[in-house]
């Protein structure tokens, strides 16, 4: 599932991702740091494949963590993230 830190990384709302972060619960930020969406991406795995080097510097900032080891580029990812788009419109 895409959270709205995934989104705001993924098109560089720094201020967001800030605004989310310190506004997570003190006992669940480290879990809602690096949530893994359907194809194992994380949000810092998002800032890091738009170029979004604010929000790469907060979240790592505050340790959030890569996942999906590399994969984020592949054409399948990208036709998904398509599909799902037009899907939801």
């Amino acid at each position: 599932m895409r959270t709205a830190l995934h989104l705001a990384a993924a098109e560089g709302h720094a201020t967001i991702v800030e605004f989310l972060i310190k506004h997570a619960p003190v006992e669940q930020r480290q879990e809602l740091l690096s949530p893994r969406d359907r194809w194992g991406a994380t949000p810092l795995n998002e800032a890091i494949h738009n170029k979004n080097t604010s929000c790469i510097s907060i979240l790592k900032k505050h340790g959030a963590t890569e996942g999906l080891d590399g994969h984020l580029n592949s054409g399948n990812r990208s036709a998904m993230i398509e599909e799902d788009n037009i899907d939801n419109h």
